[in-house]
């Protein structure tokens, strides 16, 4: 059985109202029949909650064992309503939701994952943003104008595909000068500087598919030598 798992709905006046038992056994199909009333109008829907079996189930934060629950709810007059499917994960919650386009519809037309898993307090619980890997940032140390030596940033957590792109905070584009970023995560240029000797830093951000993301700060520098304008 599904411990501890209620389902309640909001209607008369946002009182809530208890639709079945707090257990039920997998693979049971619960009708309720729910009449309410709105304005001083009574209106009647019937609730169809199908509850699934155990399946993994996975999510941009990880795979759960989740049990699939499906409710249609349908206007008893209009034969109209609503279709939608809850995942649910013992102590955890819910960790996914499907949304139909209507109440025959077999595929959901919304879906929604659990991204980042908080505490019921609001502190932070679980995360899996995109981190940058690379232990070493500093690029090295050229003559104004060489080539800089290619480096490959690396990527752990988080889900692909992985954009890369210098952090924007404002106006403020913190990019490496003389470095760009590939579309891959290479990063590769042309040594920049005064010909005083400098040291440049750039912060490299990685965002993954649902926009989480991480900054990290890379670096090289320049030896004294020929002046060559920043580009």
């Amino acid at each position: 059985k599904l411990v501890d798992s209620v389902s309640i709905v909001m209607f008369n006046n946002n009182m809530p109202i208890k639709l079945f038992e707090p257990s039920h056994p997998y693979g049971t199909t619960r009708t309720v029949n729910f009449p309410y009333e709105v304005d001083g109008f009574t209106y009647s829907s019937t609730i169809t909650i199908n509850i699934g079996f155990p399946t993994s189930f996975t999510t941009p934060l990880q795979t759960y064992t989740a049990v699939p629950v499906t409710f249609t709810d349908v206007d008893d007059e209009t034969g109209e309503g609503a279709k939608w499917t809850e995942y649910l994960v013992p102590v955890i919650g819910e960790v996914g939701y499907d949304d139909y386009e209507t109440i025959t519809s077999a595929t959901p037309i919304e879906k929604d994952r659990l991204l980042t898993r908080f505490n019921g307090d609001g502190s932070l619980n679980e995360r899996n943003d995109p981190i940058i890997t690379n232990t070493n940032t500093n690029l090295g140390t050229y003559n104004v104008g060489d080539p800089i030596t290619a480096m490959q940033v690396n990527v752990s957590g988080g889900t692909a595909p992985y954009l890369f792109r210098w952090y924007l905070a404002g106006p403020t584009l913190y990019n490496l000068p003389g470095v760009t970023v590939s579309p891959t995560g290479l990063l590769q240029g042309v040594a920049q500087g005064s010909g005083a000797g400098d040291i440049f830093e750039g912060k490299l951000e990685v965002v993954d598919k649902y926009g989480r993301y991480s900054v990290k700060i890379f670096s090289y520098e320049t030896l004294v030598g020929e002046e060559v304008p920043l580009q």
